[in-house]
């Protein structure tokens, strides 16, 4: 887990690259880990693989980004078949991921993906809070897939409206959550602009 927590903290400090090295030798010590005992460490390397997909995706090395989101949400969804309450939060966050990679490829498989997330998401939070700001998260993630996509315009107004409703029953929270939601908003202002609506999106920008 040290190289995995290392991987976390570099990546904090923006050394990117230095976290995807630290995170490819955690997944490497998974995978022997689990040749040597079949079954065990299976939670870890899916979300090393989860954590490694983000880095590489956020440097732009999307294909890369995709072959390690493949992998994790494999493994994930897998874990969560086996153990849904143990595993299914995972499982929602490898798929939000995978959703995310697979849209920036331009991958049409990506909203449906994204969707599967949401969904799942929407169950947790239906039955603790604590999932809410997630579940706010991946519908504004789908959202943004789809305009990317330029595909299901009217289920990313929804989502991202739903996403922002979340957002402000959460007042306790909106401080620490001001940049997730002012990307909500900009995410919003996206699916309109995608939608011809640009008096909308040019009013949810000049309050940006």
């Amino acid at each position: 887990l040290s190289l995995t927590n290392l991987g976390a903290c570099l990546t904090a400090l923006r050394k990117s690259e230095n976290a995807i090295i630290s995170t490819k030798k955690a997944i490497a010590l998974y995978r022997q880990l689990g040749r040597a005992n079949p079954g065990t460490y299976q939670s870890e390397l899916a979300a090393s693989l989860t954590n490694l997909a983000a880095l590489l995706s956020d440097l732009g090395y999307h294909g890369e980004a995709l072959v390690a989101a493949e992998d994790a949400a494999r493994i994930a969804q897998v874990l969560a078949n086996k153990k849904p309450s143990a595993h299914l939060p995972d499982c929602a966050l490898s798929l939000v991921n995978l959703g995310a990679c697979l849209a920036e490829l331009g991958r049409q498989e990506a909203p449906a993906v994204g969707r599967a997330a949401v969904e799942i998401y929407r169950r947790l939070a239906d039955i603790n809070d604590a999932f809410r700001q997630d579940f706010a998260k991946s519908l504004w993630i789908f959202a943004r897939g789809c305009v990317k996509l330029d595909v299901k315009l009217t289920e990313a107004l929804d989502a991202a409206n739903e996403s922002i409703s979340i957002y402000a029953s959460m007042p306790e929270l909106l401080e620490a959550l001001k940049a997730e939601v002012r990307t909500a908003f900009g995410v919003l202002a996206d699916v309109h602009e995608a939608r011809g609506e640009f008096a909308e999106a040019a009013d949810l920008r000049h309050h940006l």
